[in-house]
């Protein structure tokens, strides 16, 4: 019987290496929802462009895109070595209270993010093509896609891959702060990046302020549970505005 020699072990990708991975994991997932998005539109069970106008369409659309995210997410955990996808953690009382702290302060910032776009002045209306009046007659399916498989989909991806593989190694180091602050700005960029709509580059602000929020989250409680639920509760809360609320 042989004993492996440990000089010979497959190196582990390095920072940059990750780095590099998880921008090519982003646009993997981007290139082959608009290609299935393309299929799709040809076979008309999409509109052609990208042109949804109901919200049966809209959850078709978001649970598309959350298989393809999630698929590619676990082929690229799998080719780093590690799992990812934590929805449980044993805390400590004290990190368990500032996580409990955080989820319930999504709404407050969610109304500084409003607050701050609206000072700037810039455009962060989303859903424009959409009828409302449409919208609310299947609002249990506009809700489903905005509530449950976007936060879903997005936190283990954008958590559970993204910012774990690039703060995974920051425990043991001495820029452990550095290495995770860069690991957040990263990953919430890429997340606001996706959510860019044509003619309204004001919706990145208030993504990436929620991503880094998400992030925190996540850090603090190592687990993915809370920040889907603060994730959800975002999104249903500006879901609930979108369709409900009148203009002031």
């Amino acid at each position: 019987m042989s004993i492996e020699n440990p000089d010979e072990a497959p190196k582990k990708p390095g920072l940059f290496h990750r780095y590099l991975l998880s921008f090519s994991f982003i646009i993997i997932c981007s290139l082959v929802t608009l290609l299935l998005a393309g299929i799709l539109g040809k076979m008309n069970l999409l509109p052609p462009g990208g042109e949804l106008k109901t919200s049966m369409q809209l959850l078709f659309a978001s649970s598309l895109i959350a298989l393809v995210f999630v698929t590619v997410a676990y082929l690229h955990t799998n080719y780093l070595g590690f799992s990812s996808f934590n929805f449980t953690a044993v805390l400590p009382k004290k990190k368990q209270i500032i996580s409990t702290i955080l989820v319930l302060a999504t709404p407050l910032v969610l109304i500084l993010s409003g607050l701050l776009v609206d000072f700037l002045g810039l455009n962060t209306e989303q859903f424009s093509g959409f009828d409302k009046a449409g919208l609310k007659s299947d609002a249990i399916f506009f809700f489903l896609a905005v509530s449950i498989v976007a936060p879903v989909s997005e936190e283990i991806v954008f958590r559970g891959v993204l910012l774990h593989t690039l703060v995974r190694d920051a425990v043991n180091s001495r820029y452990k702060i550095l290495l995770k602050t860069g690991a957040v700005i990263f990953s919430s960029l890429l997340f606001a990046s996706l959510h860019l709509e044509k003619g309204k580059p004001g919706i990145i602000l208030p993504a990436f302020l929620l991503s880094c929020h998400f992030s925190l989250i996540v850090l603090q409680s190592s687990s993915l549970a809370p920040s889907i639920f603060a994730h959800a509760l975002s999104n249903a809360i500006s879901g609930y505005a979108f369709l409900y609320a009148e203009p002031i």
